[in-house]
């Protein structure tokens, strides 16, 4: 189930198994990502003038997991929040999410379309450096079936003839109520026939959500 709560950029991100490359993102005339310089006392642009202030507008998540006999575990997790800003560029500070509030949970009842296999739900702690003004207090986020916007992405990660070996990367800002197939899923490299085999899970995010605008 999807709803106008996540807000997706078509946008794409270039990213390694564990990094992400602000360089390979590509707005697809989706943002205009021209700098427009400051203007300076003359009314002329100062084209040398930046802003060093990083200001999020986008977020995603990515997350290194456990499953450990077909179901998810709290076990060697790690899970950080991505930050982008208006022109595409990451926030390159670490964003490591606390683990201590990382819980295994129930899949959001309204997601059939997502064939969520395991759910994991994480703390988000207010008043980080790190985190932009408006992400919620609790993500929720979980291994699926790919969906068929990430598929049409997994070019920009080399990835398009492995499709049928990945899962879906599922994300929820709203207690599961809503899921968004943020990215996609890299499985342990002796996956059996079960739906879920145990070993390690990578999550990466190849789409943005859009951050509430300011009040």
């Amino acid at each position: 189930m999807r709803s106008s709560v996540f807000v997706a950029t078509a946008l794409m991100f270039g990213c390694g198994d564990s990094a992400i490359d602000p360089a390979a993102f590509d707005a697809e005339g989706a943002l205009d990502t021209a700098d427009a310089g400051e203007v300076d006392s003359d009314g002329g642009t100062d084209d040398t003038a930046t802003d060093e202030t990083f200001v999020a507008a986008w977020y995603t998540l990515e997350a290194d997991v456990v499953v450990a006999d077909g179901a998810g575990s709290t076990t060697d997790a790690a899970v950080e929040l991505v930050a982008v800003d208006a022109e595409l560029a990451v926030d390159e500070r670490p964003c490591s999410l606390d683990l201590s509030s990382l819980a295994v949970a129930p899949s959001p009842t309204d997601a059939e379309n997502a064939g969520l296999l395991a759910w994991w739900t994480v703390g988000v702690p207010g008043g980080d450096d790190c985190v932009p003004d408006g992400v919620p207090a609790t993500l929720g986020f979980g291994i699926g079936q790919l969906d068929v916007e990430v598929r049409a992405r997994l070019g920009t990660v080399d990835l398009e003839d492995e499709a049928e070996d990945l899962y879906g990367a599922w994300l929820s800002a709203d207690d599961g109520a809503t899921v968004f197939p943020f990215g996609y899923t890299t499985a342990p490299a002796d996956v059996s026939d079960v739906a879920l085999a145990s070993g390690a899970y990578a999550l990466r995010p190849l789409l943005l959500l859009a951050l509430p605008a300011p009040e």
